[in-house]
């Protein structure tokens, strides 16, 4: 009966993703924040197997499609943390929005494994088997309710001309923040695989930062239009 249940709920968050015409699109990084080298114990290509075996779009972070990366923040973003001691292997996964909060994390997998590859997938499949999806359906139901913008009415973006003031740009975790001579946050904006393309969000808009010509733009969709302004930014 709880098997019925679960998949009658699990059946109805992916019925409301796809009414809504949302993408369940989670990014991976090439290196988890604990880890030391890109793919360490195979656990990026294990995550990625493992949340598309759920039924998820998985993009590593530098091949993001371009025409994804207007909401960005429609996505979630899994992290490892490696809680690892003296005796045992520990992983925790943790799912981040677009500015960084962890939204939904897993229970602890624990392995006493001593070879570490082995411990580390070990630890990997027993916190990946404590995720219920319809809790993660559920963070994309919430990202979706609150960035949920209207489709364009023209693939011409409308400039709006604001006065140009320069903006400094202090580094933060996976970006920048651009301040101004207040010193005010103005802006936060997040690498990307493209050098000159960032996501970004400004106040509650979200949107890219891109360069084009030497001038800096920051794109967003608001009232069914793409909107482009100009920014003036010392890095």
């Amino acid at each position: 009966m709880k098997r019925i249940i679960y998949f009658a709920v699990y059946a109805l968050f992916v019925f409301t993703s796809f009414i809504w015409g949302q993408r369940n699109v989670i990014i991976l990084p090439k290196k988890f924040s604990d880890f030391k080298t890109e793919n360490q114990f195979n656990l990026n290509y294990l995550s990625k197997l493992a949340l598309e075996r759920r039924g998820f779009e998985v993009y590593y972070e530098n091949e993001i499609p371009k025409d994804y990366l207007i909401n960005r923040c429609d996505m979630l973003t899994l992290d490892i943390q490696d809680q690892s001691g003296s005796f045992s292997c520990a992983l925790v996964l943790q799912f981040k929005d677009c500015t960084n909060q962890v939204v939904l994390e897993s229970e602890i997998g624990k392995s006493r494994e001593k070879d570490f590859k082995l411990a580390y997938n070990q630890a990997f499949r027993q916190a990946e088997k404590s995720l219920i999806e319809p809790l993660i359906f559920d963070q994309f139901e919430k990202l979706y309710q609150k960035n949920k913008v209207l489709s364009p009415k023209e693939t011409t973006p409308t400039v709006v001309h604001n006065d140009i003031e320069i903006l400094y740009a202090q580094p933060i975790e996976n970006g920048f923040q651009l301040i101004d001579a207040t010193p005010k946050i103005v802006y936060k904006i997040y690498y990307t695989s493209q050098k000159e393309i960032f996501t970004a969000i400004k106040n509650d808009q979200q949107g890219i930062l891109l360069k084009n010509n030497n001038q800096w733009f920051f794109e967003y969709a608001k009232d069914g239009e793409i909107k482009k302004e100009p920014v003036n930014i010392k890095f």
